[in-house]
């Protein structure tokens, strides 16, 4: 794992969070930005339903129209897409967005790490070379300022990387 590869999957995170809702995006734009940042997806087992864990109030509040369909997301996102209700690996790669803190100051890399490792896999999946081109300007800026990939719990993750 490089500093590179955890910048991409934070700038995945921005990409698929502040630029979108999540209801509304297509598989097809998951699975586009999923394999260019991931190479695949998600996982391909079952693990759990995608269900609404956070909700903020931020202003721009990217899960405002969610309230109505949280017991029922998954079922409500196929219907919606025409999806098949046993694609795991969209399912998971939802369920990775929806079990996130978006990338906001308070965020804790920990808990996006260890959910990347749930539902998609191996961190070392995430492409090594610098992808933030693809997010807005602003995006890329608000990164630069706000977000410290260099703490101490993302350095001993690469640190532990480069052991095995």
């Amino acid at each position: 794992m490089t500093i590179i590869q955890i910048k991409n999957m934070f700038i995945y995170t921005g990409i698929m969070l502040l630029d979108n809702q999540i209801l509304m995006t297509s598989p097809d734009y998951f699975q586009e930005k999923s394999i260019k940042f991931f190479g695949k997806l998600g996982k391909s087992e079952f693990i759990q339903f995608p269900k609404i864990k956070y909700k903020y109030n931020t202003g721009k509040n990217f899960l405002k129209d969610y309230a109505l369909f949280h017991d029922d997301f998954w079922i409500e996102y196929c219907k919606l897409w025409g999806v098949k209700t046993d694609n795991y690996e969209l399912m998971n790669c939802i369920n990775f967005l929806l079990n996130i803190l978006p990338p906001y100051k308070k965020m804790k890399p920990s808990i996006t790490i260890n959910n990347f490792e749930k539902y998609i896999g191996s961190i070392d999946s995430v492409e090594n070379r610098d992808l933030s081109y693809m997010a807005h300007a602003t995006l890329r800026e608000y990164f630069v300022k706000n977000i410290n990939l260099n703490d101490r719990y993302c350095k001993l993750r690469i640190l532990e990387s480069i052991k095995e």
